[in-house]
Order: C-alpha cells, then structure tokens, then sequence
C-alpha cells in the first residue's frame, strides 16, 4: 500500500511525516530501478537466446569457404537444410528427390564424377555448368562416329566389344583384338589407353567401372559410339546468388558423403 499524498494530519503524532515520506521515495525509487534491472536482463537474455538460435541462418556463407562451411556442424546442418530445398526447386526435375539420377542423368549419390568430386569441383560444375552456353562451362563431348570417316560400320562394331571387354562383360575376342589399335589411337586421347577415362582434363568417363550414364547393353554402347553423346547441365550463376549456389553445392556433396 503507498502512502504518498497522505496529510500529515492523518499520521500519528509519533511519526516524522516527513521521514516517511522519504522513507516511501527512497523504497519506490528502489522498486523502480530493481524494475529496470530486470527488464534490461530480461531483454538482455531474450537477444542472448534469439541470436544463439540464428547465428547458423544469419550467417554471411558468401565470405566463408566452402570448407570452411562445411567444417562449421551449425552452418554445415543450416547448408544442407537450404541447399536441399533448392536442389528439389531447381534440380530434382532430372536428378530425381533422392539425387539417383536416371538414363541419361548423373546419379548424385554414387562418388563418381566426370569433373572431380571435391567442394570446389562441384561448386564449379553448379556454377557454370555442363555444355550451358556459359563462356566458363564444363564442355565435353562423344562425337558421333558415324559421321566422320575414320571408321566404317564393321570397324564400329569391333568397338563396341572392345569397349564391353574392358568393362568386363562378355565380348567377342576376335572383335577385341581387331579394335585394340583404334581404340588405343582414337579413343584413348580422352578415355586413356586402359579405358579408364581422363575426366579431370575432358570429363571423359571409365569405362572400366561398370557405371555407365546411358546404359550397360550391347546397344547402348554402340548408340553412344555411332550417335555420339551430348549431355546438359545448366549454369547457375546469375539465376541463384552466391550463397545458395553453396548451400546447393554442400548439399550435392553430401548426397554422397553421408
């Protein structure tokens, strides 16, 4: 109960109407600064939490590297979160939700890349894309073979089984030995002369792995040879900025990454 205002007529004559009143100013002035202490603490503590809890989402990823990125449990668990969020806006369409690919589309999951593997390979990759037009794209091709000269059909053929023995499948051997000396002057420019591929310079696949983009059969190794093959990626830079080309690139590594 406050007693300010009250008149000195109505306090006993035994008390000095004046101490109490300062005795009341000196408590409410107390209270008042005790309010205050605690509302600053409160506030005080309410940003301490806030802030705790967004440091991972407010961060700027653009000046950290990838590694850097990837290192840091927060921003890494706040990368792949994001970064999958656009994978399934801008990506999914072809690489399917889980990333597996399908015919003619990189599986994302498998650790086998035509370019490298590494934070700053993919980034690349993402950023300026396959055969995309970009004056920085990843640019490889299979020519069509049937289109040039060098070799006629049942020379063609005999690369078809060539190319099925080294990927350990059953193959004419006849054929095999036939195609070794084209194989080896002709096709080991870009896929090295085991087959094993020359992807860090020309993005050129192992043929040796029994991974195969467009197909394992007979036939489909003789398409990709006579047809040729011409895949697309596009480039992202310019259409997500540059912290979302991170976070899709920390999330594309770890499909494959655990």
């Amino acid at each position: 109960m406050y007693l300010r205002n009250i008149p000195d007529s109505n306090i006993s004559e035994h008390v000095d109407g004046n101490r109490v009143r300062q005795n009341i100013r000196s408590y409410e002035m107390k209270k008042n600064k005790l309010f205050t202490y605690y509302l600053t603490g409160t506030l005080l503590l309410t940003l301490i939490h806030s802030t705790a809890g967004k440091t991972a989402e407010t961060a700027d990823f653009s000046g950290l590297t990838l590694v850097q990125l990837y290192n840091n449990e927060a921003m890494k668990s706040t990368a792949i979160e994001k970064g999958g969020a656009a994978f399934m806006q801008h990506c999914a369409e072809c690489h399917g939700e889980d990333g597996t690919g399908k015919t003619g589309v990189s599986d994302l999951t498998n650790g086998i890349w035509l370019w490298g593997g590494s934070l700053s390979d993919l980034e690349i990759t993402i950023r300026y894309g396959i055969r995309s037009g970009h004056a920085l794209q990843r640019f490889s091709e299979m020519p069509a073979y049937k289109d040039y000269e060098l070799l006629n059909a049942d020379q063609l053929n005999d690369l078809v089984e060539y190319t099925l023995s080294i990927s350990m499948q059953e193959a004419d051997a006849e054929a095999v030995k036939r195609a070794a000396p084209n194989f080896e002057s002709i096709c080991s420019e870009c896929h090295d002369y085991n087959g094993s591929g020359r992807m860090e310079y020309y993005g050129a696949p192992d043929l040796t792995d029994f991974y195969w983009l467009f197909g394992e059969t007979r036939e489909a190794i003789r398409t990709s040879i006579v047809d040729g093959r011409v895949g697309v990626s596009p480039a992202f830079e310019g259409k997500l900025d540059n912290e979302t080309i991170k976070m899709l690139t920390i999330y594309v590594f770890s499909l494959s990454h655990g």
